[in-house]
């Protein structure tokens, strides 16, 4: 019995999270709370930085002309560009410290880091796919982003 309180209290100064139940040495795994980004803010607006064409040959690199908007009120996800808006409503999940938003009637997501904001998206065009890179930002109203 010594023996294994010593050897917990070596783990414990090691910084290590164990816990023992009915003398039995378990770890704890060290979870970093993050906040998803639609507890920050109700609304976000995307805007892609680069952006790529990939059509299953070729890869090429294609000037960023879109934005996305993200209303977590009404699980509506808007994909604009300068001739409008295409609309879908999305599911959530959160991951770590990234909220994934899943589009399947749209055939796409978006994967957006809650520390730093930045993003990846992917959607598809017929058999084609564009993937998008960029940072997000919050909006307290919807007022600077626009309707949906």
């Amino acid at each position: 019995m010594t023996l294994k309180l010593i050897f917990l209290f070596l783990l414990s100064a090691l910084s290590l999270d164990v816990f023992a139940t009915n003398g039995v040495i378990k770890e704890k795994k060290a979870h970093i709370i993050v906040q998803s980004l639609s507890s920050k803010s109700i609304h976000w607006l995307c805007t892609a930085s680069s952006t790529f064409f990939l059509d299953g040959k070729n890869l090429k690199s294609v000037k960023s002309t879109i934005w996305i908007k993200i209303d977590f009120r009404r699980n509506i996800y808007a994909r604009c560009d300068k001739k409008g808006c295409s609309r879908c409503d999305f599911t959530l999940s959160i991951s770590g410290r990234y909220t994934n938003i899943l589009l399947p009637k749209c055939a796409a997501f978006i994967k957006i880091n809650n520390i730093n904001y930045s993003f990846v998206d992917m959607t598809t065009l017929t058999n084609h796919v564009f993937v998008s890179y960029g940072r997000c930002r919050m909006n307290q109203s919807n007022s600077n982003v626009g309707k949906i």
